[in-house]
């Protein structure tokens, strides 16, 4: 269960990375304004089949919160796992996507600060190598 649950979180953080290029490229960023995480006051926002901006900046949050629950779950599974090295990248994995988190957080409430987006961005990177790492180390059990 552990290894579909690490392959799952490394597949999602991906995807979440893919997403937030095209939230990047089509200059969504602020699309559910400074809310987060509402996208503009509503948990779902009800013009998000509407407008491509939201849709895509709506889509980037799910998916992540996604991932970070698979993240959560891989990393309550590992617990049982006697071997130290999975408990270690499975936590290493869920610190990097909580702090991920409060950047991309931190990445709304700044009006898009460059900085800030880049270390959202090579936290999130971070984040898919070492679940990467974990799903490969989990088929090593």
């Amino acid at each position: 269960m552990l290894r579909v649950l690490a392959i799952l979180s490394a597949v999602l953080l991906y995807m979440t990375i893919v997403i937030g290029a095209l939230v990047n490229a089509f200059n969504a960023g602020l699309a559910c304004g400074t809310d987060w995480p509402t996208c503009n006051g509503y948990l779902i926002p009800p013009d998000i089949l509407e407008d491509a901006g939201v849709f895509l900046e709506y889509t980037h949050r799910l998916v992540g919160g996604l991932a970070s629950l698979f993240v959560m779950l891989s990393f309550m599974y590992s617990l049982s796992s006697r071997k130290q090295r999975i408990v270690g990248l499975a936590g290493l994995t869920l610190s990097l996507v909580i702090v991920q988190v409060v950047l991309g957080m931190a990445v709304i409430r700044s009006y898009l600060d460059e900085m800030i987006i880049a270390l959202h961005l090579s936290f999130a990177t971070a984040s898919v190598v070492t679940a990467s790492i974990l799903a490969y180390s989990t088929g090593k059990c």
